[in-house]
């Protein structure tokens, strides 16, 4: 705005002679000291925000901590930069020349009003501040509530004092099905009397432990025909001990879940999840269904007698639980090297104790790989965490500038206007209506920016499409509630100028040029 109200100044230098070029260079020399001066801001500021989100995602997020400001990104930050200055330093003295010195020299002699183009360009910049703004706005307000509803989801298990780890073995050692199974009945006898522990189970994998890789089982129900079989969803297989459901609060929903009698002696049985169950039998009760994992027709699979059905848990993502099936550790797959133990306080204090019962079994088992389910599930939440901070970082900066942008064109306006003003309240003008005049610009300017805000917003937050969590793209709520923060930011920014028309002296108006 400094430079397009100096129009005049710029035509008198070139009615007296003055090359473009000397115009230009005076510029880029203005424009690129006052533009340094904001590149060296906002490089202290980006390793700030670099720091901080290392600090929010430093175990959740792999080489995180070797991000820095490389020196890549500092070329494009300068070339931009240069950009900017010469596009900035180059229009204003194209327009003066396109225009004449003396169109300039005559819209500043008349001292009234200012010539249509520059209001214009100045409101369309500040409307395209507002568009911005507003799109980052939405975007990190449904980041936000996407955020929060993933908090409140019910993951099927409670994670909160579990202690995960695994445990090494040799490989000479423990190579039968016998030696391991007696293996892991001892280790969780162990870790069961181990202080402060409450329960220990020991399972195939544990949850999130390869993303959204794990094993999946075919399955078929017992009845179902051979061409149906290829159309069943494949079902997350798990391998758990006895107490795997105690130690994880898995619920049991109809039933009975896994007892040490469940060994290669007894029918062999499974406990499978809610979902499962629908699947499977809908509006049947599943306990005493039988289903066989795998395709095979000549008898080979075992048939799996259905003991128990529990809470639908979620192991891979947290968007929808997917179908479980649980086998004994007694009677199915006998690597079991992951284990978790819940404590009755703080787990990780319990980890020396837990370290101390296994080398005192077999000094060549070593514990590996510690961790808690809660530190396990956190790091599933990282990219919904970083985009939510990363969006309302940006959505405040964006609202800020925004603000002030607003801000900015109307006391500009209010000053050139400051003759106009006069006159009106010399003929009687009172000072609601000169702020009214005031407000309606910038009502005006916010109604488009909204409109194309949220337009924008639209079709960009459908890309986040996989970001978003209990929360669309088109949501009413959060459309309203964003405008509405940017309302108030802008009736802030819209006050003083309002204020400054309204302290306007029609006598000290008159007299200005």
């Amino acid at each position: 705005m400094r430079v397009l109200s100096r129009g005049r100044e710029y035509s008198i230098k070139l009615a007296l002679g003055a090359r473009r070029f000397h115009l230009v260079r005076q510029l880029i020399t203005e424009i690129g000291l006052v533009s340094l001066l904001g590149a060296a801001l906002g490089c202290w500021l980006a390793r700030a925000g670099i720091r901080l989100l290392v600090h929010l995602s430093a175990s959740e997020v792999p080489r995180i901590r070797s991000s820095t400001l490389d020196s890549e990104t500092v070329v494009v930050l300068a070339v931009t930069l240069i950009g900017m200055v010469g596009l900035v330093a180059i229009a204003p003295a194209a327009l003066c020349g396109s225009r004449g010195g003396g169109a300039s020299l005559g819209d500043a002699g008349r001292g009234s009003t200012e010539s249509r183009r520059g209001p214009r360009l100045r409101q369309w910049l500040a409307v395209a501040q507002i568009a911005i703004a507003l799109v980052l706005l939405i975007g990190a307000a449904l980041m936000a509530r996407s955020f929060l509803n993933l908090q409140q989801t019910d993951l099927g298990y409670d994670g909160r004092n579990v202690l995960a780890f695994n445990v090494a073995q040799p490989e000479t050692a423990y190579s039968s099905h016998r030696s391991r199974r007696a293996l892991y009945r001892e280790l969780l006898g162990r870790l069961d009397a181990a202080p402060g522990v409450v329960a220990a189970a020991a399972m195939s994998n544990r949850p999130f432990l390869h993303g959204q890789v794990g094993d999946d089982w075919t399955f078929y129900v017992e009845g179902q025909a051979p061409g149906e079989r290829q159309n069943n969803p494949r079902a997350i297989g798990m391998v758990v001990s006895t107490d795997y459901f105690r130690t994880m609060h898995i619920e049991l929903l109809r039933g009975r879940v896994f007892t040490e009698e469940d060994d290669d002696r007894a029918e062999r049985v499974i406990v499978i999840s809610e979902s499962l169950a629908q699947h499977a039998w809908p509006s049947q009760d599943p306990i005493g269904k039988r289903l066989c994992c795998g395709w095979a027709e000549n008898g080979d699979e075992p048939w799996l007698t259905v003991v128990g059905v529990v809470e639908n848990a979620c192991y891979r993502d947290v968007y929808a639980p997917r179908l479980d099936i649980y086998e004994h550790y007694l009677q199915g797959w006998s690597q079991l090297p992951n284990f978790i133990v819940r404590t009755r306080s703080d787990p990780l204090k319990s980890v020396g104790a837990i370290r101390e019962q296994i080398r005192a079994f077999d000094p060549r088992l070593s514990v590996e790989d510690i961790t808690t389910i809660d530190t396990v599930i956190g790091r599933v939440f990282t990219p919904w965490r970083v985009s939510t901070v990363a969006f309302a970082v940006f959505a405040v900066v964006a609202l800020g500038l925004a603000s002030v942008g607003l801000f900015g064109v109307l006391a500009f306006s209010v000053h050139r206007r400051t003759r106009e003003i006069g006159i009106r309240m010399a003929f009687g003008a009172s000072n609601r209506r000169i702020a009214s005049s005031v407000a309606s610009q910038a009502l005006g300017m916010l109604a488009v920016g909204t409109l194309l805000g949220a337009t924008g917003s639209y079709l960009i937050t459908r890309v986040l499409g996989s970001l978003l969590y209990g929360a669309t793209a088109a949501d009413a709520t959060t459309y309203v509630a964003a405008a509405a923060i940017f309302l108030l930011a802008a009736s802030l920014a819209t006050f003083l100028p309002a204020l400054q028309a309204m302290k306007v002296e029609p006598w000290v108006a008159l007299r200005h040029e």
